[in-house]
């Protein structure tokens, strides 16, 4: 067992991934090496709107035009949505192979373990239709292809029966009642995002996936209708057990599925024994079960999302039915709510930490819906034999409904930063002391209040303290008394620290830049913030950046400067500027260049709501506090080109300081050493991402900076930084970092030392 989770913790010495280290070279520009791969896809494709994603297990490359090498592991593919591939099929696939991307920015969650899981330790994209080629169907997992054929057969049947009967849009209504009753994983085709997203924000999501609700209710129906027809010990097994393992196969076979599957087959086995069922035990039996086959399913989400839910289910929400009782009474309708209520607090904490988002509307969506989700399995799964196509219909409708309606209510949902596993930790320590004060209460007194369970809990809590007391007689006292006041000292000591240090921290956004300073004064600056990588072209400031200033507790933006217009350096600051306060504007841009559309935009966005905004110009200087940030550039008259004219910073605390040089180019550079400028720095931030146009000898000479850092994505078309600029940093020994290799780097400093952090 220990041998099969070091084998998944980390990849084969000959896994394909290895071949991405032999291209991470610090002194030389990120490269992503092209391949050729054959392999067969491995699992079921996830189709997305954007491309389909799946497993290659690898079984050669191309070396060269005449020689194939065999390779070995798998690879996390991602192709056009137009391509259509299946699990087993024996592809080639052509693209650049990276390794797993790592979280890139403090706060941030880490994600790959997803990839992970499924036995991959790289990914390549590919990015044309003609990058796919399909070489044999289906010669490998025939099981699994199996299995896509029954549930695509299921699927057909649902809608041929929704048409019959002139069901408005009968495929639509099919696919839901088919994720509803079997999981969204093997839909041909995805969800509408809106659906996807209602029932997300009604709290519904888990209806749309397999999980142990559906498990839950067909075994209540195996094991009812066992009863009916008088099944008893080996029959009753060998009737359930085999149903339960193909609806778990069919259902594609996630954790929550095979935990109830699991649990299932120990109740088959306590009704065949005549034991009792205690929910509590089977779950804990199911999750020993899981972590010992596959210890790495811990760190999966959903994985933790199942069992959280069932543990709310099985062991608070009995609590919160007490609770219930004595405030709205004993009734059927007060018992939902409390196991509703039960479902969600179970992952409210986890919810919470991965995402910051509550839905307060799930307490009642649920009420509602997963009622109706338990009779929709059950007649979904008889629907296939029985003509119940108006009855599923009336039902997938119904659910759908709900969700839509909830979705829509004022305050449906709430989103803030995650939170930290100590807050979680509270959270569900609070939950225990619910479960211990219900515990607790006079045993035959119904109808005790809150009030008579504290007395009852105090005097317990008293008598364990005065049972603890004689153990921390004389000495002891003092010893732990101590500890405890040292503990404190420390904690305020290093809590004091870091609140006096500056703090610059360059966000890793690809390939663009932003960048935040904090000064002990608890001032802020955010200095440009965009980006021109895939996928982060127009929503950087939504998806990097507003989240990083939300989660370091930043409530205001003293100043944000836009150091020029080009969009790797703006088109972020929309939704920035739409989120938080800003007190001042200094805008680098000439405001020349009418193709600047995100540019143009901001400023429409920052004028129509009064922020001030001020040209920077050379000679400004703003306080922030112990810390000055001082503009050295543009400089009149302005030269031609946009990088030229943009706004060049100095950060100074004491004998530290930062040069900011945004895109500056050769000329701007020359100007600024013939003028005199104190160009003398701590750290340097390289400009224009390394281009070969900037970073002139002549410049690194002036400013000799200790270290420098460099803003570019990973694999980006421009080769930045460039072997020129890694060459002439390396020739004059300034250490170098830069976000595509080392994630978000953060600088701070008590105006005498400095230190270098990145995340990677």
């Amino acid at each position: 067992m220990s041998a099969y989770s070091a084998w998944r913790v980390l990849p084969n010495a000959n896994d394909i991934s290895h071949l991405t280290a032999a291209n991470i070279n610090r002194h030389t520009p990120l490269k992503a090496g092209v391949l050729a791969l054959r392999g067969y896809v491995a699992d079921y494709p996830q189709r997305g709107e954007f491309s389909i994603d799946f497993p290659l297990q690898c079984i050669e490359r191309d070396g060269d035009e005449k020689t194939r090498i065999p390779v070995q592991g798998r690879v996390w593919i991602s192709i056009p949505p137009s391509v259509k591939v299946e699990v087993g099929d024996a592809i080639q696939v052509s693209g650049e192979l990276r390794p797993l991307a790592k979280a890139t920015n403090p706060g941030q969650r880490e994600n790959r373990w997803r990839f992970v899981l499924a036995g991959c330790w790289s990914e390549l994209r590919v990015k044309k239709p003609d990058g796919v080629r399909k070489l044999q169907a289906a010669p490998r997992y025939l099981i699994a292809r199996k299995i896509a054929v029954v549930r695509n057969a299921i699927l057909n049947h649902y809608q041929n029966a929704f048409q019959s009967r002139s069901t408005p849009y009968p495929r639509a209504t099919a696919q839901l009642l088919t994720a509803m009753t079997f999981g969204e994983g093997g839909l041909a085709e995805p969800l509408p995002t809106q659906l996807r997203d209602d029932f997300r924000v009604a709290g519904m999501s888990h209806i749309l996936v397999a999980s142990g609700t559906q498990i839950s209710y067909l075994l209540l129906l195996l094991l009812g209708f066992s009863k009916l027809v008088s099944l008893r010990r080996g029959g009753l097994l060998l009737f359930v057990l085999p149903i339960l393992f193909f609806y778990a196969a069919l259902a594609g076979g996630a954790p929550s599925i095979w935990r109830a599957t699991i649990g299932g087959i120990f109740i088959a086995w306590a009704v065949l024994a005549g034991r009792d069922i205690d929910g509590l035990s089977l779950l804990s039996l199911a999750l020993i079960v899981l972590a010992i086959l596959d210890p790495l399913q811990l760190l999966s989400l959903s994985f933790q999302l199942s069992f959280a839910a069932a543990w709310g289910l099985i062991a608070f929400a009995p609590t919160l039915r007490i609770w219930a009782q004595r405030v709205l009474g004993k009734s059927i309708l007060t018992d939902f709510v409390a196991f509703s209520a039960g479902a969600q607090a179970g992952v409210l904490p986890i919810a919470l930490y991965h995402f910051g988002r509550v839905s307060l509307a799930g307490i009642g969506a649920n009420l509602l819906g997963v009622p109706l989700a338990g009779v929709l399995v059950a007649t979904g799964i008889a629907g296939l034999v029985f003509p119940l196509a108006a009855l599923n219909g009336f039902l997938t409708n119904g659910i759908v409904n709900v969700a839509v309606f909830m979705a829509r209510l004022p305050g449906a949902q709430i989103e803030q930063p995650p939170v930290g596993l100590l807050l979680i930790m509270m959270i569900y320590s609070v939950y225990l002391a619910a479960i211990f004060m219900a515990a607790t209460r006079p045993s035959g007194d119904d109808e005790s209040t809150p009030e008579s369970i504290l007395p009852a809990l105090r005097e317990e809590v008293q008598r364990s303290w005065q049972r603890r007391k004689t153990q921390f007689s004389g000495w002891p006292k003092v010893v732990v008394a101590a500890f405890l006041i040292f503990t404190i000292w420390v904690g305020f000591q290093y809590w004091n620290a870091q609140n006096q240090l500056l703090r610059v921290t360059m966000l890793d956004v690809g390939q663009g830049e932003s960048t935040l300073i904090r000064s002990p004064q608890n001032r802020t600056v955010l200095i440009d913030g965009g980006s021109d990588s895939d996928g982060r072209r127009s929503n950087v400031g939504q998806s990097v950046i507003v989240p990083y200033l939300q989660t370091r507790g930043v409530k205001k933006l003293d100043v944000m400067v836009i150091t020029h217009a080009d969009a790797d350096h703006c088109n972020g600051l929309l939704n920035v500027v739409r989120e938080i306060p800003v007190g001042l504007v200094l805008d680098g841009a000439t405001g020349n260049d009418p193709s600047a559309t995100e540019y143009l935009e901001l400023k429409r966005e920052i004028l129509k709501r009064k922020i001030p905004l001020i040209p920077a110009r050379a000679g400004q200087k703003i306080n922030l506090g112990e810390a000055t940030l001082s503009v050295l550039a543009p400089i009149l008259p302005l030269q031609k080109g946009d990088n030229n004219n943009a706004a060049v910073l100095r950060l100074d605390q004491g004998k530290f300081s930062v040069m900011f040089t945004a895109d500056i180019e050769k000329e701007t550079e020359e100007r600024l050493v013939r003028r005199g400028a104190n160009l003398k720095c701590t750290i340097l931030k390289v400009a224009h991402h390394g281009s070969q146009t900037s970073s002139t000898p002549l410049f690194l000479k002036a400013s000799r900076p200790q270290a420098a850092i460099i803003s570019c994505g990973r694999y980006n078309r421009f080769g930045h930084p460039t072997t020129g600029v890694l060459q002439r940093l390396s020739q004059q020994k300034i250490n170098t970092f830069r976000t595509d290799l080392d994630g978000a780097i953060e600088i701070t400093s008590d105006g005498e030392k400095s230190w270098i952090q990145t995340t990677r």
